[in-house]
């Protein structure tokens, strides 16, 4: 399960990669006709289940959105070129972390190894089974992390690198910048307002809330590789740029539930208060209470359908919202 919802934040948390040329093959098209139909029926019950560029309006106040997907891939420049008209005119650009808070995250990153790593008591070659260690070893060693370094990694961190496929991992770190990250920096290189629309270190603590034992369950299951990453990330992908934003949560939750084990739907449920919902509230809040008119707002595209996703909970305090073009050919 936590692979599939690690692999789904690509629409939900910031990351920077290098886009590539790993192949995969994208699920919904060797999907049984029902089980497609019934995800598509299951999406388009959700508010606001599809698009990228959205415009929410109250009074004289305007409220631009954009949902990111946190890789590079073909159409980021597109994208980004979309968007620089409308920051350059915004009183205020968010972001999930602006240019700077990105900045400090990476030092504090460095500096804090207790963010992603255990400081003290038993590490991983002592939490999983000697045949489950050499596993993760190889698997890890395959993207980039030698073993001395694995074995002290939190385990969901682990999980999360496991997540992605050794290809995208090779690739990472090569200079290429996702939407949200080459629209901050190029925001900041001209000296235009941003804000980070959370404290940077959310994302970092946002899994402490499951104990040890749980991400070292989690683990076991990454080390079950159920589901091809590649496959999962071109399913993403392409559904991302067809703008099906609930149907991808939809099928994460399926996928999550057939394959996540006995609290497969309490885990499902914890990750979604957590990943979502949560964050979503206090973004309402921080966006209500920004004393600027006119706000372009840039986060992972998963925040913004159903009853609690970011364009909901505007529309409950009034705001008009409307879905914009986002190819303007």
């Amino acid at each position: 399960m936590l692979r599939t919802l690690l692999l789904t934040a690509l629409l939900v948390l910031p990351v920077t990669a290098h886009a590539d040329a790993c192949t995969g093959r994208n699920l919904f098209t060797t999907m049984p006709p029902p089980e497609i139909a019934s995800l598509n029926a299951k999406a388009a019950t959700q508010p606001y289940a599809e698009g990228l560029l959205w415009q929410a309006t109250k009074g004289a106040r305007t409220i631009t959105l954009f949902g990111s997907y946190h890789l590079p891939h073909e159409f980021t420049e597109a994208h980004l070129e979309r968007l620089l008209p409308l920051a350059s005119t915004a009183d205020v650009t968010y972001f999930e972390m602006n240019a700077a808070d990105t900045k400090r995250f990476e030092r504090e990153m460095a500096q804090k190894p207790d963010m992603m790593f255990v400081t003290s008591g038993p590490t991983l070659p002592s939490l999983l089974t000697p045949e489950e260690w050499a596993s993760v070893q190889v698997k890890m060693q395959a993207r980039g992390f030698p073993a001395f370094m694995t074995a002290k990694m939190k385990p969901f961190f682990v999980s999360m690198m496991l997540g992605m496929s050794p290809c995208k991992m090779r690739l990472m770190q090569q200079g290429d910048l996702g939407i949200d990250r080459a629209l901050a920096e190029a925001l900041a290189e001209e000296g235009l307002p941003t804000r980070s629309i959370e404290d940077y270190r959310t994302v970092a603590t946002l899994f402490d809330a499951f104990s040890s034992e749980k991400q070292i369950e989690f683990l076991r299951l990454s080390l079950l590789e159920l589901v091809n990453p590649d496959d999962m990330v071109e399913t993403l992908y392409q559904s991302y740029i067809a703008e099906e934003i609930a149907l991808i949560w939809e099928y994460t939750e399926a996928l999550s539930l057939e394959t996540g084990g006995e609290n497969a739907a309490e885990d499902f449920a914890l990750f979604e208060q957590l990943l979502l919902t949560n964050r979503n509230t206090a973004w309402r809040s921080e966006l209500l209470a920004a004393p600027e008119k006119d706000i372009l707002v840039v986060v992972g595209a998963a925040h913004f359908p159903g009853e609690n996703g970011v364009l909901n909970l505007l529309a409950n305090e009034g705001y008009a919202i409307t879905r914009l073009k986002l190819n303007q050919e």
